[in-house]
């Protein structure tokens, strides 16, 4: 249990630090272990390399500032720690089979199912098959919750789901 503690805690730091500068030795530093024994531990378990989810991570949420920001492409790619728009945009292009610009004409997240899928079964233990997101209709109902001021530049989505969990 401890050994999935410590790869959630290393994907909490990265999901709350993907505008930051992120190195694998900040993300070791983070759940106090060594670059070199995080290292192989994060890819044994996740199943790729630590700067690989990185990168991966990186280029989602990309996506999802293109449709749902009004940000220029080159400052996104930038914030996001990309060394230029056209490096940006063959990262992306590799990834999804789309520019970032097509991407954003689309005007819908078109790539819903064409991200990696989450295997939670990595982390939990759980054998739990890949999650791909099936859409769904239902007829309008009433529902309880509470309420969360959430924004992109905030990136506080963590917190959200951390109170969530504590009710």
């Amino acid at each position: 249990m401890k050994d999935k503690q410590i790869i959630g805690r290393a994907v909490i730091f990265i999901e709350t630090n993907l505008y930051e500068p992120l190195t694998v030795e900040s993300v070791a530093d983070a759940v106090s272990y060594s670059y070199y024994h995080f290292h192989r531990y994060f890819q044994a378990v996740m199943g790729e390399t630590i700067g690989s989810y990185i990168r991966s991570r990186r280029l989602t949420q990309a996506a999802y500032d293109l449709i749902y920001s009004n940000r220029r492409i080159l400052d996104i790619a930038v914030s996001l720690y990309f060394e230029s728009a056209e490096s940006f945009t063959r990262a992306f292009k590799k990834r999804y089979g789309i520019t970032p610009t097509e991407y954003r004409k689309n005007g819908v997240d078109v790539l819903i199912g064409k991200h990696h899928p989450m295997q939670l079964d990595k982390i939990t233990g759980c054998n739990y098959a890949n999650l791909l997101p099936e859409i769904v209709t239902f007829e309008p109902k009433s529902v309880v919750g509470f309420r969360f001021n959430m924004s992109i530049e905030k990136n506080n989505s963590i917190e959200m789901w951390e109170k969530l969990n504590a009710q």
